[in-house]
Order: structure tokens, then C-alpha cells, then sequence
């Protein structure tokens, strides 16, 4: 029988011990679900919060989206200076002629002259 968390609201400490143990050993939420007798989400839940407490380590959900949005069309693809950022704002200036990724000014800090 699956409870809800409505039917079951504790969710010991003890609990909360154990599902870190089976998620950190690889099991999905639904495992754990049907190893407490409750729902998926209810161990969602449960797994989220003790994340937020800090209990949890998980690059499963700390993780940053990876999703960088396309460049705008005839415009300068220049994302600054630090990549760390995790929303990528183009230079938005024309770019040098058509074809090309950068305006002039950011074409001058990418192609250093070559030197002999």
C-alpha cells in the first residue's frame, strides 16, 4: 500500500538517513519509494529538503544547466570575460562583415598579430 504524505507525516531524521544511503548507492526514487511504502514524490520531497538543509551533496541536483542560448544573427558573439557566469550576454554590436563572429572591437582582443 502506498501512503501519501498526508497519511504518514513524519519523516524522521532516521528516514531521512537511509534514503541518502540508497540514493547515494544508486537507487532512483522509485525504489526508495517502494522500500518506505509511499509515494515517489513524497521521497522527492523528503530527498529535496535534507538537500536544502545541506545533509545532501548531490551533483545530481546542484548541478547548473548547461543550456547556452545561440548567438544572435549578424551580431557580435563576444560573451565577456567571465565564462563562470551562468547566463551568457552576447556583445550585440554588428558584426564586421557578414560571415564573421565578432565587431571589430572584440575581432582586436581575439586575433592578436602574429609576431616573428
Amino acid at each position: 500500500m502506498v501512503q501519501s504524505l498526508r497519511s504518514n507525516p513524519v519523516w524522521d531524521e532516521e528516514k531521512t538517513k537511509v534514503l541518502i544511503g540508497l540514493i547515494s548507492e544508486g537507487k532512483n526514487f522509485r525504489a526508495a519509494a517502494e522500500k518506505f511504502g509511499v509515494t515517489r514524490n513524497t521521497v522527492i520531497g523528503a530527498y529535496d529538503r535534507a538537500r536544502r538543509r545541506g545533509d545532501v551533496v548531490s551533483a545530481k541536483f546542484d548541478a547548473v544547466p548547461s543550456f547556452t542560448p545561440l548567438p544572435p544573427i549578424n551580431r557580435c558573439c563576444w560573451t565577456g570575460d567571465d565564462p563562470s557566469k551562468p547566463f551568457v550576454r552576447w556583445c550585440w554590436r554588428p558584426v564586421r562583415s557578414v560571415g564573421e563572429p565578432w565587431c571589430s572591437e572584440h575581432h582586436r582582443v581575439v586575433f592578436v598579430p602574429f609576431k616573428s
